[in-house]
């Protein structure tokens, strides 16, 4: 094997490694519907994923949905309860809304940034880890 062949293998591997980097598997959302609520399970795994605090992911429900969305518990660890009977099909959609506007880099399409309330001029700076570009959002 020739020292190209060597290092073209090298150069695959880098590339398959940053590919699997920019990857943001998330969990499929645990629904339980009844009669007047849907209750939502996993929703503490979802933030941990994409890295954002509860109150704004059920702040953007609410508005997104048009209805009343509470925590179970203060910790999320039991979910969120949302009025009405709401399905998968109506909540994917608002996850990957809500992960195209406030989570991915409008620059570099990175999922590694952050938000932050800048109390100053009242709304959120999002910064990006990996391009160090911040914006508002």
């Amino acid at each position: 094997m020739t020292f190209e062949q060597r290092l073209d293998i090298l150069y695959d591997i880098i590339e398959k490694e940053k590919q699997e980097k920019n990857k943001l598997v998330l969990p499929n959302p645990e629904l339980e519907i009844t009669t007047t609520n849907t209750f939502w399970y996993n929703t503490k795994d979802l933030m941990k994923k994409i890295n954002r605090p509860p109150q704004h992911f059920i702040d953007f429900l609410g508005h997104e949905l048009s209805t009343e969305v509470t925590q179970k518990t203060s910790s999320l660890s039991d979910g969120l309860i949302l009025k009405g009977k709401q399905n998968k099909n109506k909540l994917l959609p608002l996850i990957e809304k809500y992960i195209k506007h406030y989570v991915l880099c409008k620059n570099c399409l990175a999922y590694s940034t952050k938000i932050k309330k800048d109390v100053d001029i009242r709304k959120y700076i999002l910064t990006c880890k990996s391009c160090n570009s911040s914006y508002t959002i």
